[in-house]
C-alpha cells in the first residue's frame, strides 16, 4: 500500500532485487541500472557491474560478532539476526550453520551497499531526490540503508524511509490478525526514532498544544491501553503461588519498604539499531546490575518476565528465557514473578516505580501514574 501511494505521488519505485516486482523502467538508463541490479543468486547483474563502485573497508568477523563498513557499525544488527535465528540472547558464533547464515546476510548487505554508492553518485549528478525504503532498522540487510544515509545522506534529498504496519497488534492486543494501518517515516530526518511506528517528540508536542484543553476526555478514550489484560487474559484460575507472592509484597510495603518492578523482554528481539547506553552494555548487564543495586537494601525488586515468552505466535519457541540471563545470586529481596501472574493495573496497586530497558510498558506505566526509569 505504501508503494502504491508513493507511485501516486510521482515517485519511481525501483526494486534492487530482480523478480521482486514487475520490471517497470523509467526510461532513464542510469536510474534503470538499479532496477533488479542484484540477482537472486546474490550477485550484481553482469551488465551493471562496471558502473557500480567496489566496496572497500567492509569487514565481517562472525566469531566476534562484528560487522563494520568504514565508520558504519552494524554489529548489533548482526547479533540481532543471530539471536532471532537461534531464539536466544547468548549465541555460539562459531557454529558453522550460523556462520553461513550470517555470511549470506552480510553478502546481501554488501551488494546493497554498492547499489547505494552508485545511487549517491548518480542522484548527486542529476540533482534528484532519492529515498531508500526498508522495513527494518535493526536487521540485515535493511539496517544498512539507515546507517548509510545517516553517514552520507541528507534528510531532504538522499534519505532512508522506514515503513511498517502501524503497531496495531499492540493496541488491539492480538484480538485480530488483520492490520488496517501502515506508517512511513523519514528516519534520516527523524533519527531519534528507532522504528517508523515510534512517535516523534515534536509531533506529540504539537498534538498536545492543540488538545491540552480537553486532555481528560482524551485520557478516557485511551485508558483501555493500560487496562488490557496482556498478562492474565484467558486464564480461568489463578496460580496459588501468585497470591502468596502478592501477600509477601504487601507485607514488605506494610513494613515501610519500597517495591520496584523490572519488566523483562523476549530476549531475542531487541528491535533497536544499536544496543547499550551510558550506563549499561546490554540487556544482560542492565538486568544483573539492577539486581546488585537493590542487594542489602529496603527495596523489594520484582522481575516480571514478558508474557509473550509463552506466546509461540510471537516468541516462536525461545531457547533462552529472560530469567536465564540472570548470572548473579538472587538476594531475598528479589522475587521472580510468574509469566501470567499480574497485569499492569494489578502491579500498580503496590509498585512504587518501574524500570524498563525499552518497550511499550512505559506507556502503560505512565497512564497508570507509576514513575518509570527507562
Amino acid at each position: 500500500m505504501v508503494l502504491i501511494e508513493m507511485k501516486r505521488q510521482g515517485w519511481a519505485i525501483v526494486p534492487l532485487v530482480e523478480g521482486l516486482l514487475p520490471r517497470e523502467m523509467t526510461g532513464d538508463e542510469e536510474i534503470d541500472r538499479l532496477n533488479g541490479c542484484v540477482t537472486i543468486e546474490r550477485k550484481l547483474r553482469p551488465d551493471v557491474q562496471a558502473f557500480f563502485p567496489a566496496i572497500t573497508d567492509y569487514n565481517l568477523d562472525v566469531p566476534n560478532a562484528e560487522l563494520h563498513w568504514g565508520n558504519i557499525d552494524m554489529s548489533h544488527c548482526l547479533k540481532e539476526d543471530a539471536r532471532i535465528a537461534r531464539r536466544a540472547f547468548n549465541v555460539d558464533y562459531n557454529c558453522p550453520v550460523l556462520k553461513d547464515n550470517l555470511t549470506i546476510l552480510s553478502t546481501w548487505t554488501e551488494l546493497f551497499g554498492s547499489a547505494m554508492e552508485y545511487a549517491r553518485q548518480m542522484t548527486t549528478k542529476k540533482t534528484i531526490r532519492f529515498a531508500a525504503m526498508a522495513l527494518f532498522s535493526s536487521r540485515l540487510p535493511d539496517a544498512m540503508f539507515r546507517f548509510y544515509c545517516d553517514e552520507f545522506g541528507d534528510q531532504d534529498n538522499f534519505y532512508c524511509l522506514n515503513t511498517a504496519n502501524g503497531y496495531e497488534n499492540y493496541f488491539k492486543n492480538f484480538s485480530g490478525s488483520i492490520s488496517t494501518r501502515c506508517v512511513i517515516r523519514n528516519v534520516t530526518k527523524h533519527s531519534i526514532a528507532r522504528a517508523s511506528s515510534m512517535p516523534i517528540p515534536d509531533l506529540f508536542d504539537r498534538y498536545y498544544q492543540v488538545h491540552k484543553d480537553n486532555l481528560d476526555d482524551i485520557l478516557v478514550k485511551i485508558e483501555h491501553v493500560s487496562s488490557q489484560k496482556r498478562t492474565t487474559g484467558g486464564q480461568r484460575t489463578k496460580d496459588p503461588a501468585r497470591d502468596a507472592c502478592e501477600q509477601k509484597i504487601l507485607d514488605w510495603k506494610n513494613q515501610g519498604g519500597k517495591v520496584v518492578c523490572l519488566f523483562g523482554r523476549v530476549v531475542c528481539d531487541s528491535a533497536v539499531p544499536f544496543d547499550g547506553g551510558n550506563a549499561h552494555k546490554d540487556l544482560v548487564d542492565w538486568l544483573n546490575h539492577t539486581i546488585e543495586a537493590v542487594r542489602e537494601s529496603d527495596t523489594l525488586l520484582l522481575i516480571k518476565p514478558h508474557p509473550h515468552e509463552l506466546n509461540e505466535q510471537i516468541a516462536t519457541y525461545v531457547n533462552e528465557t529472560f530469567f536465564d540471563l540472570i548470572n548473579v545470586d538472587l538476594p531475598d529481596n528479589v522475587l521472580l514473578l510468574g509469566h501470567r501472574w499480574f497485569d499492569i493495573q494489578e502491579i500498580g496497586k503496590f509498585v512504587d516505580m518501574g524500570v524498563i530497558y525499552n518497550g511499550t510498558t512505559a506507556i502503560e506505566l505512565a497512564l497508570s501514574n507509576i514513575p518509570a526509569v527507562l
